[in-house]
């Protein structure tokens, strides 16, 4: 679940980031592929959206963001959104989405994550449709959800408005 009010106000947004325990983070590369972590379990696989735990709840998030991208992927993103805040669950705390639009492709980036440390999760670049983005096993189901309600994930990532903008410019901050 996200945020309802979809221009929520200044004061609102710092309210619910105080309360954030985790942060993904959806890349977007240049050629419109989605980067994902593969994680292997038996004869299944799975993908996951760069995601890390808050250590701190003063920690900022979009510098968490920028680091998580850093440590996760290899690269600095060419820029940072806040996307969608989902409420906790009986499994998971609140969550902070971002999208982070990267300044190479998918192929450039899995050959530069290739040569760093070894104990990096392997990449896997992938440009989805819709309904290949729900067949796939891919984790948080919400991040999932949020992709799959455009035809295109990658496109619909890109377009989603940024939260901070929306509060910042919204006309109960005047």
């Amino acid at each position: 679940m996200t945020i309802a009010d979809p221009r929520p106000t200044r004061t609102d947004l710092i309210r619910t980031l105080t309360r954030v325990e985790r942060v993904f983070v959806i890349p977007v590369c240049t050629d419109g592929q989605l980067l994902l972590l593969r994680h292997e379990i038996a004869r299944h696989a799975y993908w996951t959206f760069p995601t890390m735990a808050r250590p701190l709840p003063r920690t900022h998030l979009t510098p968490l963001a920028h680091r998580l991208t850093r440590e996760k992927l290899g690269i600095e993103p060419s820029q940072l959104r806040l996307v969608a805040i989902f409420e906790p669950t009986r499994a998971h705390g609140r969550a902070a989405v971002y999208t982070a639009a990267l300044p190479a492709t998918g192929a450039q980036i899995i050959t530069n994550h290739a040569g760093g440390p070894a104990r990096r999760h392997p990449l896997q670049a992938m440009t989805f449709t819709a309904d290949t983005i729900n067949a796939l096993d891919i984790r948080p189901a919400e991040v999932t959800a949020l992709l799959a309600t455009g035809g295109d994930p990658a496109r619909n990532a890109s377009l989603l408005p940024d939260l901070v903008d929306a509060a910042t410019t919204s006309p109960h901050n005047r």
